[in-house]
């Protein structure tokens, strides 16, 4: 959807504790669940990205991420926390190479707004269906799933965070990898908002 018609409800918006506790259940269940929902919730990276993290693309406190730049594929480095780091390259140490997160999809297309279709990858990662089964399922278990609160929800929480923590549209443009600040003032919006909300006094 077009940058001018998108909306963020505040009601998709994960808290810090909403997500404390998903990730505690998720460490509970399948380490590589709790690897990738950690992934996500830290960087802001959306699905397709954690998806496609090469072993070799960790390097030190950096990824080597590849994003959607005006319908263009780019690699570029983002930081990444320290402790996340850490916890990406022990995860990697049992990968021989490829995918960090392999599995049995099948190749990846994107298709263009003047219809042309590109070839992302040939498969062999984990599949977007079983990462958004695994989010939903916790998320029902935790008697916190709404519709719309699906794992892109772990990119709204990241970028409304870092927006919240700093102040600065600049910077949270730049964490979000969006090309333009319209995108990122959406979430600037819906933080100040939230925070509007939390902070009125009931009249009862």
């Amino acid at each position: 959807m077009m940058s001018g018609t998108w909306s963020l409800p505040v009601a998709k918006i994960l808290s810090n504790e909403d997500v404390t506790r998903i990730l505690a259940r998720a460490k509970e269940l399948s380490h590589r669940d709790w690897i990738f929902f950690a992934t996500a919730v830290n960087t802001g990276l959306r699905l397709c990205e954690v998806l496609h993290i090469d072993k070799d693309e960790i390097q030190g406190d950096k990824l080597i991420v590849v994003r959607r730049k005006k319908k263009i594929l780019k690699a570029a480095p983002i930081d990444i926390a320290p402790a996340l780091a850490v916890e990406l390259r022990k995860w990697a140490e049992n990968i021989e190479a490829g995918w960090i997160f392999p599995g049995e999809s099948q190749p990846c297309f994107i298709r263009h707004l003047d219809k042309r279709v590109e070839q992302v990858c040939c498969g062999g990662h984990i599949s977007k269906r079983e990462i958004q089964r695994r989010w939903t399922l916790i998320l029902r278990e935790l008697g916190i799933y709404t519709p719309g609160r699906g794992i892109h929800s772990t990119r709204h929480h990241a970028i409304t965070e870092f927006y919240r923590k700093y102040r600065d549209l600049r910077a949270a443009q730049l964490f979000a990898g969006h090309s333009s600040s319209q995108m990122t003032e959406k979430y600037a919006a819906v933080c100040d908002m939230k925070e509007k909300i939390d902070g009125m006094e009931a009249k009862l």
